[in-house]
């Protein structure tokens, strides 16, 4: 039996390396994919379901960052298990500033660098 999907927005899966920092959890967090409604992460420890958490996403080194409040709406894995998998939405998305931040993450987590 499948689930209906839920998702507003379309996911993009992330091919740059985006560090995610939160002093609202103790999760360390691996970014799988992301839209412009949310994303999803990996981590060692479970997220509680309905915890608002505020994530500061940054390139390696600091050159770029953008911070952002989210919702935990999802967190899957078996008691014991070795990977979580997670899932946000960001909140306050009918603001235009939030937009604009949301939409600079989403590019640059999904920028793909090219060496010549």
């Amino acid at each position: 039996m499948t689930t209906p999907e839920r998702r507003e927005t379309v996911r993009f899966a992330v091919t740059a390396r985006i560090e995610v920092y939160s002093d609202d959890t103790t999760a360390e967090l691996t970014l799988v994919d992301m839209s412009m409604g949310g994303f999803s992460a990996e981590s060692r420890e479970p997220v509680p379901v309905g915890v608002v958490i505020q994530f500061r996403f940054a390139t390696p080194g600091g050159a770029w960052e953008v911070t952002l409040d989210t919702q935990s709406v999802y967190s899957a894995g078996a008691p014991g298990a070795a990977v979580f998998l997670s899932g946000f939405k960001f909140l306050n998305t009918g603001q235009f500033d939030v937009q604009s931040r949301i939409y600079s993450l989403v590019d640059h987590a999904t920028s793909v660098v090219t060496f010549s």
